[in-house]
């Protein structure tokens, strides 16, 4: 027989442990796990002590929280809902007794069935919201709408989004400032952009808080009464959807998405914002910080070096087996707001100044007090233009910096005429370096190398005497003899003779290496190119091969430009002329120099070697040349001799 009297101690004992086993599990495991979080800890060197000086003053503690997806009656058991809500509900309430926020943002889709409920299952849905994300009166709390709440754009009824934002307090947008910290609440899909009820709203609304920054900053000049904005800060941007990305491959946290699907490419308006949105976003708010959710994994970027986003892992243990929270201290940004204010103010009257002396200056050279004949130095042109791009690009950049457009502004196309003049003047500027190096370095040291080239140049002017009294002498024997010469005829006459110049490409800038290149690209050309290359390709390639008789390419060239000229001639029944360039082709198909040219010709050095034979040939032309003149006029000033030239 069982005794009960014995089984009760040790029943006793098993519902204690079963009791502290649940109580463990369920509610004190929450404290040991999150008891290990920290609120972040601010750079002591980026902190401004001067900013603390009162209570107002100190850092705001925030926490974010993204996708809890509280389940509805239609999808969902009723102990998972269970399950789940009390995970929920224990991770913030320990929180919340642990660390004590000032503020808490959850990042929408609160309702996992928002879009689909009947008005008397959305006010259950709002109770549910309260009991569990009950927060104490000092700590605020704040919603942001996700799709599940009212659903995609294309789904959106103003009935819907009227239903939420009386629900939960939650416009479309909303700036809110703690601190001189400012949070802009902003409903990611209000951002379509096709001027719908939703969204042209959300644009005014957006385009004022940009406006109201702006006013703060005192960078607008339509600020008719005082700014809302007491103190300017770059805003924290709060959204559901993240901003525009391909995919999480960009991604690398500890809470990131699983490897088989971090590689699936986003949607715009779907995963993520549209492009167009995010650079809108960028240029008219210039956030310093983004916190967004939606995609349920953890990610954090950068966009334009200076704009941090992170992206919320869900809360829920429903869709993450690992869910997260954003624990942050946020601080003002600008803690030298006030000095740059004041060299702001400084820089004013410097430009007042400024404007006043260049008028002065244009009326002194308007009245010709100031001599402007001799134009603009090269050196003081160059160093102008130089400052003038330098200022332009800083005002650019600081357009840039305070989020506002570029297009269309006069530094663009002020910056765009100055980098062309730069540019033209390079090759001058390359020419005048030598010189100029020299002048310097003249000028530092007091003395002139004596192994400076130029010390070792022609001198002209030491020459100019002897030139010309050999030109005397000559004169006077040519004036005996009764004989000009054909180029002192020219040289003594008035005749303008212009210089035979031929435009050539700059190429200053090429490095040696770059011209080793070209040379032996065209080298490359002339190989392939060459007669020997295409009987070997002709032979052991498959292509087809053109029947040029057994005659050379140059001869080939030949007899078709012939078969070509005698088709013309016969169309047409006339008869063209023989140029001197079609004899001169014809005199070298019947000479053996071409043959052997064209055989021995192959690559680089048989290239040079031709041209090298080529300037022998010319020079010895010349000095053949030059012999035959000087007998000739040998025979001609032969004493006791007299000639007489008929035309």
């Amino acid at each position: 027989m069982i005794h009960f009297g014995k089984l009760l101690p040790t029943l006793f004992y098993v519902v204690l442990a079963l009791l502290f086993i649940l109580f463990f599990c369920e509610y004190l495991i929450y404290y040991i796990v999150l008891i290990q979080c920290q609120w972040p800890v601010l750079n002591p060197q980026k902190e401004d002590l001067a900013l603390h000086t009162e209570a107002t003053d100190r850092p705001v503690k925030a926490m974010f929280i993204a996708d809890t997806h509280l389940l509805g009656p239609k999808e969902g058991h009723w102990f998972d809902k269970l399950r789940r809500e009390w995970q929920m509900y224990r991770v913030f309430q320990t929180m919340m007794s642990i660390y004590g926020p000032e503020v808490v943002f959850i990042l929408g889709d609160v309702f996992d069935e928002g879009q689909w409920c009947s008005s008397t299952e959305f006010e259950n849905y709002i109770q549910r919201f309260h009991s569990l994300f009950h927060v104490p009166k000092d700590t605020r709390l704040y919603v942001v709408a996700g799709n599940h709440d009212m659903g995609f754009h294309y789904a959106i009824t103003p009935y819907r989004n009227q239903r939420f934002i009386n629900g939960l307090k939650s416009p479309s947008v909303r700036r809110l400032s703690i601190r001189d910290n400012h949070f802009v609440l902003i409903n990611s899909m209000a951002l379509e952009g096709d001027g719908c009820f939703l969204c042209r709203p959300t644009e005014i609304a957006v385009n004022k808080i940009a406006k109201d920054l702006k006013c703060a900053r005192k960078m607008s000049n339509g600020c008719r009464n005082a700014s809302a904005i007491a103190r300017y800060s770059r805003p924290i941007l709060l959204q559901h959807y993240p901003m525009y990305r391909e995919s999480d491959e960009i991604c690398n946290e500890l809470d990131q998405a699983p490897d088989e699907i971090k590689a699936i490419k986003f949607r715009e308006r779907w995963e993520c914002l549209s492009k167009e949105a995010s650079e809108q976003l960028l240029d008219i708010l210039n956030p310093r910080l983004i916190v967004a959710g939606h995609t349920h994994h953890g990610c954090r970027r950068i966009h334009r070096d200076d704009v941090l986003e992170f992206t919320i892992p869900s809360f829920s243990w429903r869709n993450k087996i690992n869910p997260s929270l954003l624990m942050a201290i946020d601080e003002m940004e600008q803690r030298d707001l006030p000095q740059a204010f004041r060299l702001l103010g400084e820089m004013n009257a410097n430009v007042l100044q400024v404007n006043q002396l260049v008028d002065n200056m244009l009326v002194r050279v308007k009245n010709g007090e100031i001599s402007t004949d001799k134009g603009l130095s090269f050196l003081e042109m160059k160093y102008h233009m130089l400052l003038s791009y330098l200022i332009n690009l800083t005002y650019v950049v600081l357009r840039k910096c305070s989020g506002e457009r570029i297009e269309g502004d006069p530094s663009i196309d002020r910056l765009i005429e100055i980098r062309t003049v730069l540019e033209k003047i390079r090759p001058i500027d390359h020419k005048l370096k030598y010189q100029i190096d020299k002048l310097v370095k003249t000028a530092v040291t007091g003395t002139i190398n004596s192994d400076d080239p130029s010390n070792f140049r022609a001198n002209p002017d030491a020459l100019v005497a002897k030139l010309d009294g050999e030109d005397s002498d000559s004169d006077q024997e040519e004036e005996t003899d009764g004989f000009k010469s054909t180029t002192q005829q020219s040289r003594k006459s008035n005749v303008y003779v212009p210089p035979k110049l031929a435009a050539v490409h700059y190429d200053g800038d090429e490095t040696m290496a770059e011209k080793m290149r070209k040379a032996s690209e065209r080298a490359r050309r002339r190989a392939v190119s060459n007669t020997v290359l295409r009987e070997l390709k002709e032979e052991y390639l498959d292509a087809p091969v053109e029947d040029s008789q057994g005659l050379g390419e140059k001869r080939a060239i030949l007899v078709h430009e012939d078969k070509r000229k005698i088709e013309y001639e016969e169309n047409y029944m006339t008869r063209l002329p023989v140029t001197k360039q079609e004899k001169h082709r014809r005199r070298q198909m019947t000479t053996l120099g071409t043959l052997g040219e064209e055989i021995t010709t192959f690559g680089e050095s048989s290239a040079k070697s031709a041209k090298k034979r080529k300037a022998q040939r010319k020079g010895k032309a010349k000095k053949k040349k030059a012999a035959s003149l000087s007998n000739d006029f040998g025979t001609l000033a032969r004493p006791g001799v007299s000639y007489s030239i008929n035309d």
